[in-house]
C-alpha cells in the first residue's frame, strides 16, 4: 500500500509540475498548493491536457523494458527489480524521457551498448528509493544514432 500511494504521489508531483509550465505564473509550492501571482489566470484544462497527454506508463516485464521511440514522449517505469532496456523505432528528431521510479531495493541497469551516453558513461544500478530521468534521441534511422541522458536522485 505504501509502495502504491508512493508512486501516486509522484504522479501527482508530475501533474502538478505540468500545471505549472503550462501556466508559468502558476507556482506550486511545496505542500502542492496552487498560488498565482496577480497577472496570471489559472492553466486551462487544455493547457494542462497538452503537457501531460503524452505521458504514459512503461509495462515491465521480465527485466526487459522496450522503448519505442514512435509512441508518447513522456513515460513513467517503476521498477520492481533489475531492468534492461532496449529501444525501437527509430528516426531523426525522435525523442522520450522516462521517469524511473525506483524499487525498494537497488536495481541493476543495462542499456544497449550501441546508445551513446552524454555526460559520461551508461549508469549501472539505480539505488533503492530513487528516482531517475531517463531521455533518449534518436538522430537517424540506427539503433547507433542514438544518444541518451540520464540523472538520477542523489
Amino acid at each position: 500500500m505504501a509502495d502504491r500511494l508512493d508512486s501516486d504521489n509522484r504522479l501527482l508531483r508530475f501533474i502538478l509540475e505540468a500545471i505549472q509550465s503550462a501556466s508559468p505564473g502558476v507556482v506550486v509550492d511545496n505542500d502542492s498548493t496552487l498560488s498565482s501571482d496577480s497577472t496570471t489566470e489559472a492553466p486551462s484544462v487544455a493547457a494542462v491536457r497538452e503537457r501531460i497527454e503524452g505521458h504514459s506508463v512503461l509495462p515491465y516485464s521480465a527485466m526487459s523494458i522496450s522503448i519505442s521511440l514512435i509512441e508518447e514522449p513522456y513515460r513513467t517505469l517503476t521498477l520492481t527489480g533489475d531492468a534492461a532496456f532496449t529501444s525501437t523505432d527509430h528516426g531523426a528528431a525522435r525523442s522520450v524521457t522516462v521517469l524511473i521510479i525506483g524499487d525498494s531495493v537497488s536495481s541493476a541497469l543495462s542499456f544497449p551498448v550501441e546508445w551513446t551516453f552524454v555526460g559520461g558513461a551508461a549508469p549501472s544500478s539505480l539505488d533503492a528509493n530513487k528516482d531517475a530521468v531517463l531521455t533518449i534521441t534518436s538522430f537517424g534511422p540506427d539503433i547507433t544514432d542514438v544518444r541518451a541522458a540520464y540523472a538520477a536522485e542523489p
